[in-house]
């Protein structure tokens, strides 16, 4: 944009004189009224161009009046900036680059949605608390969806203790259970499943597992039916599932309890189930490297006293694993 233009411009968005469009942007209570120049917003976003045609504009005085509730006063100002002046002002502390990036996408702004794309790719400093589930809930968006699920696989709270966890949808939710780099407990990945179940499933009301019917099991396991699957059981310590499976056996694909339990007790059993493989978190170390990391996560070791014990146990944070003598598991136990 020529100079003398740019600075011409930046007056008109300063002091719309001669405006000819009211934007109502914004919800209740948080609504603002952005006035602005209609040549001014077709010449410089298609999006403007579809919406002031004359199926769409509504005219007050000679006014164009436009709402716009989905995008925050603050994140518009930002973009209604941009069309005025081709200055891109950002004060991230106040605003989201992921909530501007995605309004620049549905205004048509390509320009300032790639040079925000690029930022929140090259910088993780500059995502906020909220942003990850915001960006796994649109996964249309896929460069940063892509990055958005690695991150969560980093600090898994920030998605499941958000609260609009319960919002993600089952398909993304599946693409986090998928990854074998999830820096969780396997046991606390299936509580968590287990609350976004609830909230997904129409027929709970309530948590109270005491109040529920056999039909509200039969609606949370058709819910996570899809889900399940990618829970490595087979990984969690046998005392770990005989608590899960007071309350969900049910729930489970048929199978897959008795696989499970045979498993843990009989250490020659081969289940008919994928075992996928243990999640392994980043190690942190300077003397074990990441050839010597994969060796230890795949192997098994049995450590077993004269009352057949186990005396090596050893799950710590990243590669090391629970260690189970599945002989002294007893099936009875769980029956």
């Amino acid at each position: 944009m020529d100079n003398s233009v740019s600075i011409d411009f930046a007056n008109l968005f300063e002091n719309p004189e001669g405006y000819n469009v009211k934007i109502l942007v914004g919800e209740e209570p948080n609504v603002k009224e952005f006035k602005a120049h209609k040549f001014i917003l077709t010449s410089r976003s298609d999006y403007f161009k579809r919406a002031f045609s004359s199926q769409w504009e509504r005219a007050e005085n000679g006014i164009i009046v436009f709402k716009k509730p989905n995008i925050s006063p603050s994140v518009f100002n930002v973009l209604l900036k941009y069309i005025y002046t081709g200055v891109i002002s950002v004060d991230n502390n106040e605003v989201s680059f992921v909530d501007i990036a995605f309004a620049s996408d549905e205004l048509q702004l390509l320009e300032i949605y790639q040079q925000l794309e690029r930022r929140l790719l090259d910088e993780e400093a500059v995502w906020k608390q909220g942003d990850i589930v915001t960006v796994i809930r649109h996964d249309h968006f896929i460069e940063l969806y892509k990055f958005a699920i690695k991150l969560a696989c980093r600090n898994p709270m920030l998605v499941f203790k958000s609260e609009y966890f319960s919002n993600i949808g089952e398909s993304n939710f599946i693409d986090l259970l998928k990854c074998d780099d999830l820096e969780l407990d396997e046991i606390e990945i299936w509580k968590y499943l287990i609350q976004w179940g609830i909230k997904n499933t129409d027929s709970i009301f309530d948590d109270n597992l005491k109040k529920w019917t056999a039909e509200n099991f039969m609606d949370l396991k058709n819910t996570l039916r899809n889900c399940i699957p990618y829970i490595r059981f087979f990984h969690m310590s046998p005392g770990e599932y005989k608590k899960l499976r007071v309350h969900f056996k049910g729930i489970l694909p048929d199978g897959f309890d008795d696989e499970i339990i045979q498993y843990f007790s009989d250490p020659n059993f081969k289940p008919s189930i994928n075992i996928l493989p243990l999640r392994k978190y980043p190690l942190k170390s300077n003397i074990i490297d990441a050839k010597d990391v994969g060796l230890i996560a795949n192997l098994r070791i049995m450590l077993s006293d004269s009352s057949n014990s186990v005396v090596c146990n050893s799950r710590k944070h990243s590669y090391e694993k629970k260690i189970i003598d599945r002989e002294t598991f007893e099936i009875e136990e769980y029956e």
